[in-house]
């Protein structure tokens, strides 16, 4: 498992750059969101921002993300995902 000091992270309503900039420099394609007490709050990936500009008409929630339709992580991964944020 990844200690915590290595996880590549973001604030919640961090900005898009600072997003991209973490994605390019560690060379990833998957950057985790927390919020104040390291506590997962999602995932952002290459991806969305690839079909943020193939469909920027896209139904999206007032907070910008995903509306209907959406496709995620299996509910197992995310599971996971927050049992690792949780235990580091």
């Amino acid at each position: 498992m990844t200690p915590r000091e290595r996880l590549v992270t973001v604030r919640e309503n961090s900005p898009k750059e600072e997003v991209l900039a973490l994605l390019h420099k560690h060379r990833i394609e998957k950057v985790l969101v927390i919020d104040d007490d390291f506590a997962l709050k999602g995932m952002i990936t290459v991806k969305d921002f690839q079909k943020a500009t193939e469909f920027p008409r896209a139904c999206k929630t007032s907070a910008g993300a995903a509306g209907r339709g959406a496709v995620g992580t299996s509910a197992t991964r995310s599971i996971a995902l927050r049992h690792c944020a949780r235990r580091a």
